[in-house]
């Protein structure tokens, strides 16, 4: 389909804009770019007075997502339904934005747990396979690889689990 981001294209930037010729409003939006790149691009046109200047911006694994649950968050302070404009402080926005962070590296850990529990389940089931047909070397050697992650007391932590926010 045209126009949407598959998976590993879903990683990105959500930033917030100020203008000063729009006192009080912020514009929450997101781009796979650089946000000061996309913050003169918007400033770049004539229906605005002033530049754009970016107040922070956060990476995301998915920032498709991330942009839709902030703007969800902020629906009742939204300017207008079809733009991006929202009555609200820059450092309100950020705060959201760091729980969204949170949220989504906590969603990141979940996926992985996951992953590493269905790839243990496959290895259990085919070193039960391989003793089952005479293969017992095989067999053991599969089964204790499917066992021993799930064992382990949650495995290595990163200081920055994928998904967490970052300043730019």
């Amino acid at each position: 389909f045209p126009g949407i981001m598959s998976g590993s294209d879903r990683r990105g930037w959500v930033y917030v804009l100020t203008n000063k010729g729009m006192p009080n409003l912020v514009k929450i939006g997101r781009t796979i770019r650089d946000p000061d790149t996309r913050a003169r691009e918007l400033s770049g046109t004539t229906s605005v007075p002033h530049e754009f200047e970016v107040v922070c911006a956060f990476r995301f694994a998915d920032c498709i997502a991330a942009e839709t649950e902030i703007h969800r968050r902020l629906a009742h302070r939204r300017v207008k339904r079809s733009r991006e404009f929202f009555r609200a402080s820059p450092r309100e926005v950020e705060r959201i934005l760091r729980r969204v962070g949170r949220h989504e590296g906590q969603r990141q850990a979940l996926l992985v747990k996951l992953a590493v529990f269905v790839v243990s389940l496959v290895l259990l089931l085919l070193g039960l396979l391989s003793m089952a047909k005479g293969s017992l070397a095989t067999g053991a050697m599969l089964i204790a690889a499917g066992v021993l992650p799930l064992l382990s007391k949650g495995g290595r932590r990163s200081a920055h689990p994928t998904g967490r926010p970052q300043r730019s």
